[in-house]
């Protein structure tokens, strides 16, 4: 069975419905809420196996009585981690990244408010304590490493699907396509390779799935939540 940590975080979160696309019913799941992400988890009907973070973005604090105290891990404000940070760290510790045990981590919430917490996220994807998917208010952002494939179904013919690079030095890497309307030959050299593809009009319209495989360095896949994304090989 499909096992995944999903960390809730505060922020911009998709609808319970998106979000629960990530957090498949009847698989293993292990939850942890970062500070208001425990509001997020419990209205998505979630109760989670550990809370942490400095308790400043709650705003009923009566909700932390309910849980038994190993459970909860309190930090100071003045910290240098954010409370996103800390509970990554604290799946990482269950799963390490590149792990091949088939354990998804999830990242739930973080989008919008913040600018600085938004750009945090984002620069884990080149730590260990990246998520292998962080679920956005509208969109998701898949990791992709070396040596995997992945699939992408159920894409409207508009919906954009944009491939970030995260090697060092805004160039490097090496990605295989098929099924985009601008295949990855045709991609940028530096910078970010590919903003708003879409799907080919021949794979749309015989119902074909986009294909993508990483053969050199790491990208972020980023899609619409309503994509369905597989990942045939890690």
């Amino acid at each position: 069975m499909q096992k995944y940590i999903t960390v809730f975080t505060g922020g911009e979160y998709p609808s319970r419905e998106s979000a629960c696309r990530y957090v498949v019913s009847g698989a293993q799941n292990y939850i942890i809420a970062a500070d208001s992400g425990l509001e997020t988890a419990e209205a998505f009907g979630f109760s989670p196996d550990l809370i942490l973070g400095d308790m400043d973005s709650i705003r009923d604090k009566a909700l932390l009585n309910a849980y038994p105290q190993d459970r909860v891990k309190t930090f100071i404000q003045d910290k240098d981690y954010t409370d996103t940070e800390l509970a990554l760290e604290e799946a990482r510790k269950i799963c390490p990244a590149d792990s091949d045990d088939g354990t998804t981590v999830v990242l739930i919430g973080g989008d919008g408010g913040r600018i600085d917490h938004l750009l945090g996220i984002y620069d884990l994807f080149a730590s260990g304590l990246r998520p292998d998917v962080w679920v956005c208010r509208q969109q998701a952002l898949w990791y992709m490493k070396k040596g995997s494939t992945f699939a992408l179904s159920d894409l409207a013919a508009g919906d954009p699907v944009s491939i970030a690079r995260l090697s060092s030095g805004r160039q490097g890497g090496s990605i295989e396509t098929n099924g985009l309307q601008w295949e990855a030959p045709l991609f940028r050299k530096t910078g970010m390779p590919s903003i708003s593809n879409r799907i080919s009009t021949a794979f749309f319209d015989r119902g074909k799935p986009v294909e993508l495989t990483v053969t050199d360095g790491a990208f972020l896949l980023i899609v619409p939540l309503s994509a369905a994304v597989t990942c045939l090989r890690r």
